[in-house]
């Protein structure tokens, strides 16, 4: 279907002690063979001094594999989720905290205001657009490494995934989506739809929201959903929309909330850590 792979690209100067966020631009995909429209997409986030990565299905999987001291549930709360919509939400969060860095949506393309990346200045702790909805940005965040935001993004994601009470059958954009990060800007600055400014939160942490005309920062569907569909399908991908539908129609014989596939499988670790133990 004349797939191109796409390439990441490391510059040592996008990490620098004099700046808070990396200039390192993140994206994910379940897969790196895109086709054109995709391919140009991508090649306008190629910032000089920036470094780009695309992290596909393989990529993501071990991010949200490792363990982190912060997050000690996360391996096993992981599999509540189906979807990978859902998965590319958690693993934003996760990417952001561990790395820093820019993450926007494989089909979002930058504004005029964002030219090469300049807009987001070196003193900005966290960097987000204020969407229609008056609440902050989802498909595009900036942050510096170990940000409080994005821990209460992550923490936010897995109290929700918990009170799941059938992982076949769950609404992305509130469990792990735009819900998620509202409900995290609360937890960080007290107020879940904040206007343009500048903000302190937790720890005396800032997050800068930017407004007015959302398309002079970043433009939304840069690859339109009527080519995207066709073209996610030579890629084979999932359009968001439509696995949502799908969704809507499969039932699960057995209904598995959270809690239990994530006591499940923690009764398998230990069931398999007294294995080795046995003489």
């Amino acid at each position: 279907e004349n797939l191109t792979a796409v390439h990441d690209t490391y510059n040592p100067q996008s990490i620098s002690n004099d700046r808070k966020i990396p200039k390192i631009v993140h994206m994910t995909s379940k897969t790196r063979c895109m086709t054109d429209p995709f391919v140009k997409n991508i090649n306008l986030w190629r910032f000089d001094d920036y470094s780009y990565f695309l992290h596909d299905d393989e990529a993501v999987g071990r991010l949200l594999d490792r363990v982190f001291v912060e997050f000690p549930l996360l391996q096993d709360m992981r599999h509540c989720i189906h979807s990978g919509a859902g998965l590319a939400d958690l693993w934003r969060y996760v990417v952001l905290w561990e790395y820093g860095g820019v993450y926007t949506d494989i089909d979002n393309a930058p504004g005029r205001y964002f030219k090469n990346g300049n807009i987001i200045k070196d003193s900005a702790d966290y960097f987000v657009a204020q969407e229609g909805g008056g609440f902050i940005s989802q498909f595009f965040m900036a942050a510096s490494p170990r940000h409080p935001l994005s821990f209460h993004m992550v923490q936010h994601t897995m109290r929700r995934l918990l009170d799941v009470d059938n992982i076949a059958m769950q609404n992305t954009a509130f469990v792990t989506g735009p819900g998620a990060t509202k409900a995290a800007t609360i937890s960080f600055i007290g107020d879940g739809y904040p206007n343009a400014g500048i903000y302190t939160g937790n720890h005396n942490r800032s997050m800068t929201v930017v407004g007015g005309r959302l398309m002079n920062y970043i433009k939304r569907a840069a690859v339109s959903d009527h080519v995207k569909k066709k073209e996610y399908t030579k890629m084979n991908m999932t359009h968001f929309s439509i696995s949502k539908t799908k969704a809507k129609h499969e039932r699960s014989g057995v209904q598995t909330s959270c809690f239990a596939e994530v006591y499940r499988r923690s009764r398998l670790r230990d069931e398999n850590l007294d294995r080795k133990k046995e003489p």
